[in-house]
């Protein structure tokens, strides 16, 4: 009996080792075929490097300013010219921080060996993420580009808070007074109070409404008993099966039904009016703060409040109470009537009565 148990013990190690021996072949294996994987990929990447070396090789290597511009030959003479003028508008839109610039680098290459054209981006070293457009080969061109390159690189190192408060690149430049109107309508059009009373001067309403304050029940800060009867009136057009018995006593007049079922409708929590509006804010406070307004935001920290405030060198109220203003007093020149518009109404009008001598009734 002891003999087969030596056998069967020997067998079993015999087996075990085999397949240890055999579990060790494959890993080599799968190293193997991974150390290759790596080498071929750097043979990748050493290619693309000789590549872009050689390729660089070919470019004039500029500094105008605050920026650094990789460009082919073909384009040297206007793009020299668009440096200029765009480092001249970069210095005065951020006079201290534009030296972030130096961080990244512009190039223009042709857009291709049979077109006029190029293509502008901007290199941010160890970045994988590119701005880039297509341009005609024209001085001016070529600096409204680099400006607007430059501008969208500075405002990304904004605070991530604010601009996830706005929800937008924060640039310098300001909304046309056509936008404004378009801000005005849409806090006299929205359907929750807040937004209304804001218009009406309510400071705390416009902290509410353009996301300064959080609320923690948007449902009753945000609206009144009639706003939300109306909303449960108008959704009941698209969702005739949601909450049937809930809104209709709502709209019988039962406030609280109308709560219950609004809080199901998360859309109506998020903010009561679009939340572009919140960029317009931005404006008033670089407006309020000065030449130096921008430059201080693109290092303020803190709370959106707390980096306005930096901004516009003033309380936040303040900012609010120029954004009311601005909001109330806009206004752009009527295009009801026009010369184009008059010249073709007195034609219609002479024709028209022309066409009316001709009928027999007058005769």
């Amino acid at each position: 009996m002891r003999k087969y148990v030596s056998w069967a013990i020997a067998i079993a190690l015999f087996a075990g080792t085999a397949a240890g021996a055999q579990d060790i072949r494959t890993q080599e294996r799968v190293v193997d075929a991974a150390q290759a994987r790596v080498v071929r990929a750097q043979a990748r990447v050493d290619a693309l490097n000789d590549s872009i070396a050689r390729t660089m090789q070919t470019f004039d290597s500029l500094t105008v300013g605050p920026l650094r511009v990789l460009v082919h030959p073909r384009f040297r003479t206007v793009v020299e010219a668009a440096a200029r003028a765009a480092s001249a508008k970069l210095v005065a839109d951020a006079p201290a921080q534009v030296s972030r610039l130096a961080k990244v680098r512009l190039v223009v290459r042709p857009w291709s060996d049979t077109t006029e054209g190029g293509l502008v981006f901007l290199v941010r070293p160890g970045h994988n993420d590119r701005m880039e457009a297509y341009i005609d080969s024209d001085s001016a061109t070529f600096a409204h580009h680099f400006v607007a390159i430059g501008e969208r690189y500075l405002a990304s190192t904004i605070d991530g808070r604010l601009r996830m408060w706005a929800g937008t690149l924060l640039l310098p430049d300001t909304a046309s007074d056509r936008v404004w109107v378009q801000y005005r309508v849409d806090l006299v059009s929205a359907n929750g109070v807040v937004a209304r009373n804001c218009y009406g001067g309510d400071v705390r309403a416009c902290m509410l409404t353009l996301g300064l304050t959080t609320t923690t029940d948007p449902v009753l800060e945000w609206y009144d008993a009639a706003d939300r009867r109306a909303i449960i009136k108008r959704e009941m057009d698209f969702r005739p099966h949601g909450y049937r018995v809930q809104s209709e006593q709502c709209l019988a007049g039962d406030d609280a039904s109308c709560t219950d079922v609004l809080r199901q409708y998360t859309e109506y929590h998020r903010t009561p009016v679009m939340s572009d509006i919140r960029e317009s804010l931005v404006s008033v406070a670089l407006q309020l703060g000065g030449a130096s307004a921008y430059d201080r935001l693109l290092v303020a920290s803190g709370t959106p409040t707390e980096q306005l405030e930096a901004a516009a060198t003033v309380p936040i109220d303040s900012v609010v109470r120029a954004w009311q203003r601005r909001i109330r007093d806009t206004r752009t020149a009527s295009d009801a009537m026009s010369l184009p518009i008059a010249i073709g109404s007195l034609f219609w009008i002479g024709l028209c009565g022309a066409l009316s001598l001709r009928s027999t009734r007058w005769r």
